[in-house]
């Protein structure tokens, strides 16, 4: 007998033949049920709108793996037990472990893991925001900042991107792809020994599916403590540097002519060493091959902004979204001697997004511009680093350490992509460029003390 999973021996409905989106993907955010009038945005969806093959067409996908840093089993609970195959890889300081466990026996379609963690390295997290979801004639691909928490797809505000990848009979089309491979990479270094055993399950080969014409770049750090010269495969930082050097722009970046913008929901120790090693990421020709002294380091810290909501745009919160549980920034962090609090800008809200009522973002963007003009050159990166070591790591003295497993997508300079970056810039949920915080301004704060 057949098994009725395996996608290859399955008869093809003709309807929704085609993956609902080609060129470059779609970046869209969450609705928020507490900001009813914007439901109608066709700029926002919601998490059962991914579980469609289309707006029109009610069919679940036939498999599903997430992978994210913790979840409810009620967001995915109608997958399971309606026929799909669910696997679910957490970060392993879920609560409720017994509990989940004992609805996976019940429920054969379901696996729940945690991801081992590596005991030499401490204080690491599980952190990507990954949906893989397997429909009969392609494959959804959901990168963004959202969890499966309630609280990501009623609460907060979160950004994703997404693609459709058609399956084909010709594997030659996406063996060389750096998108698939890249993905496939961050999967195996995930799911660990499992791997192979858990694709049989759900019926998932990424080598079935064209990657070809992925039109973003992938970038992921894993939990390594290494030093540079022994690491085979490149994560993180050293990613970004490739990336950067494979898709120069057309115009040099330079102290002058360039801005980063980063919005995050997580600030850690900012020094100017981590924001050194950020920016000549980014622009390799800046690293510096001789001490550079107090004046000097003001030129990197003024090309970087943090956007971070105020304490008094979190006041002005309304009833319904007092929720800021996703927000993490230490009064003592920003109170450290080396703590450069210039670097702070508003987050102000985009009111063709939500209206204009005050929301809290988990948000992960940054965005790279000569200026304040979208043009080719502008770079855009979404995903689920934060601005902190533990997403990105830290390289020191010939070693480089991480801490977290990270995943985004990145738009890089590219030839004839100046409309589409409009586009999305127009479309976030907080305002570009951002403002300076006002002279009496402090962020808020999640430990005040």
């Amino acid at each position: 007998m057949k098994d009725e999973y395996d996608h290859k021996n399955q008869k093809v409905p003709q309807k929704d033949a085609k993956p609902s989106e080609t060129g470059n993907g779609v970046v869209f955010f969450n609705k928020l049920t507490n900001v009813p009038k914007a439901q109608n945005n066709a700029n926002l969806k919601s998490l059962d709108m991914l579980f469609k093959t289309s707006l029109t067409n009610d069919k679940k996908p036939n498999a599903a793996i997430f992978m994210v840093f913790g979840y409810s089993i009620e967001n995915i609970h109608q997958l399971y037990t309606n026929g799909t195959k669910v696997i679910m890889l957490a970060d392993p300081r879920i609560n409720d472990y017994n509990a989940l466990k004992a609805q996976e026996n019940i429920d054969k379609n379901l696996k729940l893991l945690w991801v081992e963690k590596d005991s030499n390295i401490k204080n690491t997290a599980f952190h990507p925001k990954l949906y893989l979801l397997k429909f009969d004639l392609f494959l959804r691909v959901v990168i963004g900042s959202g969890n499966l928490f309630p609280e990501d797809w009623t609460v907060w505000s979160n950004i994703f991107w997404t693609k459709d990848f058609p399956f084909t009979l010709d594997s030659s089309t996406s063996k060389t792809c750096d998108f698939k491979l890249q993905l496939e990479a961050f999967a195996k270094l995930s799911m660990g020994a499992k791997y192979t055993e858990l694709k049989k399950f759900l019926g998932i080969d990424l080598k079935d599916y064209d990657f070809s014409k992925a039109g973003v770049n992938l970038i992921y750090s894993i939990p390594i403590k290494k030093d540079i010269s022994n690491i085979k495969e490149s994560y993180g930082y050293e990613q970004l540097i490739s990336l950067m050097k494979n898709n120069e722009p057309s115009k040099p970046y330079n102290f002058d002519n360039t801005k980063i913008y980063y919005s995050c929901s997580c600030i850690g120790g900012v020094n100017f060493g981590m924001v050194y090693q950020f920016i000549t990421s980014i622009i390799p020709s800046l690293k510096s091959d001789k001490f550079v002294d107090f004046k000097a380091q003001q030129k990197y810290f003024n090309m970087l902004r943090l956007i971070y909501p105020t304490k008094s745009y979190i006041n002005g919160l309304g009833v319904k979204n007092t929720n800021t549980g996703c927000l993490f920034f230490n009064k003592k962090t920003y109170h450290k001697i080396n703590f450069n609090a210039d670097i702070l800008t508003q987050f102000e809200n985009n009111e063709t997004v939500y209206g204009d009522e005050n929301i809290v973002s988990h948000s992960k963007v940054f965005i790279v511009l000569h200026g304040s003009k979208v043009d080719d050159d502008t770079v855009i990166y979404i995903g689920s680093h934060n601005f902190t070591k533990s997403a990105w790591g830290k390289i020191s003295r010939g070693k480089y350490e991480i801490w977290n497993h990270e995943l985004g997508v990145i738009f890089p300079a590219e030839k004839g992509s100046a409309s589409l970056k409009r586009d999305i810039i127009s479309k976030l949920s907080f305002k570009i460029p951002a403002s300076d915080y006002d002279e009496n301004d402090q962020p808020f704060f999640t430990v005040d003390n």
